[in-house]
């Protein structure tokens, strides 16, 4: 019986990413950041630009 496969860390962020609780905030293909899109959602909140 062959082992279980465990998914590497690419492929786990890659499907939190699709499922929309992560979020990539660099842009770039290696060293990326990933956060949490909810507290980044919280922590905008109320940083939009005053009208001019």
């Amino acid at each position: 019986m062959p082992a279980p496969r465990h998914p590497t860390i690419g492929a786990l962020m890659a499907r939190l990413t699709k499922a929309g609780i992560l979020r990539e905030t660099t842009g770039r293909h290696r060293g990326r950041l990933f956060a949490y899109g909810r507290y980044i959602d919280i922590l905008s909140r109320g940083t939009e630009p005053l009208p001019r």
